[in-house]
C-alpha cells in the first residue's frame, strides 16, 4: 500500500484545494493531481468534486477520509515507537521560525543538537506568523516560534513579551530620542507586511482609536527587505530590537520605543497536533525554551517594558 497517494489524498481534503495541499506537501502542482488520479483508479471512481474555489470530496470520498486519516495516524504512531525503541532522540525535526528571530535562535539549537542529541536532524523553515500556523495546523512543521498579538492560544507556551519600536535610518530626527508616542506615526511613511498580519491589524485598530492615519506607502513580507528600503529610502518601519540589532549596533539604523501606547508582541512556542511529538522533537522544544531564557538574560532578546 502506498502511504504517499494515501497523505497526499488526506492533504487535499483537508485544504480543500491541490494547488494549495501542493504547496504545503511540497510537491508541484501536476505531480500531486497524479498522485489524486492514481488513487481514484485504484478506489474505482473519483474522490473530489472540482469547483470554482476548489475541491470537495465525493461519497465515496467522504467515506474513505476518516479510514485513510486512521491509517496514517496509525503508521506514525508504529515508526514513532520504532523510532524510540532505544530512547534515543533521533530523526528529522521541522522547525518554523520567522525572520526576526530566526538568526539568534537556530544556530544556538543547531549547537545544542549536535552536543546533546547528535543523532537528530533539523529542518529550518522561515517565514511569517500567518504562513507557519498554517504549516503547523497542516503538519508540515512540527514546532512554530510565531508573535501574537492578541491572547495567545491555551496550548501555546510564551517564551517572551517584547516592545516594538519604530525603525528609521541612521541620523533621523524623529528616533533622536528613546520613546516615540504612538500619534507621532501617523504621516510618516512606512513599510510593513500587508495584510491579514496581526501586526497590522493591531497597528490600525490602535491608529483608528487616536484618530490618526497611517501612511503605508509600501507592503513586503521579507525582513531584509524591509531593513534595506528603509536605509536607502529614508522612510521607517516597526519591529522588535532584536530584529535590528547588527544594524543599530554599526549606526545603519536607528530605533525609538513606541509608547502611549506600546505595541507588545508575545513570542509563543507551539507544536503540530497532527501528530504525536517524538524524543526528537521534546527535545527541540527543550532547547528554545532553554536559549529563550539565555537570549533574554542576556539582553539579546530585550524583554519588553509594558505600560
Amino acid at each position: 500500500m502506498d502511504l504517499k497517494k494515501w497523505n497526499c489524498f488526506c492533504v487535499v481534503a483537508e485544504v480543500g484545494s491541490v494547488s494549495k495541499a501542493a504547496q504545503l506537501l511540497g510537491l508541484a502542482q501536476s505531480a500531486l493531481s497524479r498522485q489524486v488520479t492514481l488513487l481514484e483508479a485504484d478506489c474505482g471512481g473519483p474522490l473530489f468534486h472540482r469547483t470554482g474555489r476548489g475541491v470537495v470530496l465525493t461519497q465515496l470520498g467522504d467515506f474513505i477520509y476518516p479510514q485513510a486519516r486512521a491509517l496514517l495516524e496509525a503508521s506514525e504512531r508504529l515508526a514513532l515507537e520504532v523510532r524510540e525503541s532505544a530512547n534515543v532522540p533521533k530523526g528529522v525535526v521541522r522547525l518554523g521560525v520567522l525572520p526576526s528571530t530566526g538568526r539568534l535562535l537556530v544556530s544556538r539549537v543547531f549547537e545544542h543538537l549536535r552536543q546533546h542529541a547528535p543523532d537528530v536532524r533539523l529542518h529550518v523553515t522561515e517565514a511569517f506568523t500567518g504562513t507557519l500556523d498554517e504549516y503547523r495546523n497542516a503538519g508540515r512543521i512540527d514546532i512554530s516560534v510565531v508573535n501574537r498579538y492578541s491572547p495567545p492560544e491555551r496550548r501555546e507556551e510564551v517564551l517572551g513579551t517584547f516592545d516594538n519600536y519604530l525603525v528609521a535610518p541612521r541620523g533621523d530626527r524623529v528616533t533622536s530620542h528613546p520613546t516615540i508616542e504612538f500619534r507621532r506615526l501617523g504621516g510618516l511613511p512606512l513599510v510593513l507586511p500587508g495584510l491579514p498580519s496581526e501586526l497590522r491589524i493591531r497597528l490600525d485598530q490602535q491608529a483608528q482609536k487616536l484618530g490618526i492615519a497611517l501612511d503605508i506607502v509600501l507592503e513586503v513580507e521579507a525582513l531584509s527587505v524591509m531593513k534595506e528600503v528603509v536605509q536607502r529610502s529614508r522612510i521607517y518601519t516597526i519591529l522588535p530590537s532584536y530584529a535590528v540589532s547588527q544594524e543599530v549596533k554599526a549606526q545603519a539604523l536607528s530605533i525609538a520605543r513606541i509608547v502611549k501606547p506600546g505595541i507588545p508582541r508575545v513570542m509563543c512556542l507551539d507544536v503540530t497536533s497532527a501528530r504525536p511529538l517524538t524524543l526528537a522533537s521534546k527535545e527541540v522544544v527543550r532547547a528554545i525554551r532553554m536559549i529563550s531564557r539565555e537570549l533574554i538574560a542576556s539582553g539579546e532578546w530585550a524583554r519588553a517594558v509594558v505600560g
